[in-house]
C-alpha cells in the first residue's frame, strides 16, 4: 500500500481530515484567484 492509498483510507473515514483537505485547497483557490484580479487591476491601471 502506498502512502496515498494510506492517507486516501484514513480520509475516507475521517470527516475532520477531508475538512481540512478540502479548507486548504479552497485557500489555495482563492489565493490564486485574488492574485489574477490583483494582476488584472495593475494591467487596467498602467493602460490607461
Amino acid at each position: 500500500m502506498t502512502v496515498a492509498e494510506r492517507t486516501a483510507a484514513d480520509t475516507r473515514h475521517d470527516p475532520v481530515l477531508i475538512a481540512e483537505v478540502l479548507y486548504h485547497i479552497g485557500v489555495d483557490i482563492g489565493d490564486h484567484l485574488r492574485c489574477r484580479a490583483v494582476k488584472r487591476r495593475a494591467v487596467l491601471a498602467t493602460r490607461q
